[in-house]
């Protein structure tokens, strides 16, 4: 079986010039966002129509505000791009876990050192998709509560007040950016026998389908 491949370095650079342009939604992913919020969406309890997540990817404020395609080009373009992610992640997960590399923006944490794997964007596309349904992420939450630490502390408002009160650990925020490839797939792993408990017992997996609030 072919594996889709993830996007290029040239796709990002596309697709994050059309998400963060000034005449475009106010609240919109960047592309390390867009992975993280695909990777979960993939791996969660629930699944997830296109209808109900892909409205967050324009405005993750309130999941309201439409993009601003300037052409029906740019549209499949961009649209494209999106789907063609969340197939490649899809795939990985279930069938290729060792190709499978969360999409981290490179930046520098200490004003003069080198660029190094920034975990917060990620995280933060993560955490959304959790809240798209977050009771049904419970059970995991309360089964293994360290599982989703890093997303915890460095996809939320409490974990960012806590690293700026901490200040940021170069040694440590290199760890969480190499453990997110791991977290995704044990995750996924947990969701992935639930289902299928779910389905030798005669159960059919929930489904969002339409707008959710958030």
């Amino acid at each position: 079986m072919n594996t889709p491949p993830f996007w290029s370095a040239t796709e990002c650079e596309t697709l994050d010039a059309f998400l963060v342009r000034e005449d475009g939604p106010r609240h919109t992913m960047c592309a390390s966002m867009l992975d993280g919020f695909l990777a979960a969406i993939v791996s969660g309890p629930t699944l997830v129509m296109p209808s109900a997540w892909l409205r967050w990817v324009w405005d993750t404020e309130h999941g309201q505000e439409p993009p601003a395609f300037r052409s029906e080009q740019e549209a499949q373009t961009v649209l494209g791009l999106v789907m063609a992610q969340y197939n490649a992640i899809h795939h990985a997960l279930n069938h290729a876990p060792e190709s499978y590399l969360p999409l981290l923006m490179a930046k520098s944490i200490i004003q003069g050192e080198e660029p190094e794997p920034f975990p917060d964007d990620w995280c933060v596309g993560y955490h959304l998709a959790m809240h798209l349904d977050q009771a049904s992420w419970m059970p995991l939450l309360l089964k293994q509560p360290g599982l989703l630490a890093p997303v915890l502390v460095y996809g939320t408002a409490d974990g960012e007040q806590a690293l700026a009160a901490l200040g940021r650990d170069a040694e440590k925020n290199r760890r969480v950016a190499n453990a997110l490839a791991e977290m995704t797939l044990q995750v996924h792993a947990f969701w992935r026998a639930n289902r299928q408990a779910m389905a030798a017992a005669g159960q059919a997996p929930a489904m969002l389908c339409g707008p959710q609030p958030v």
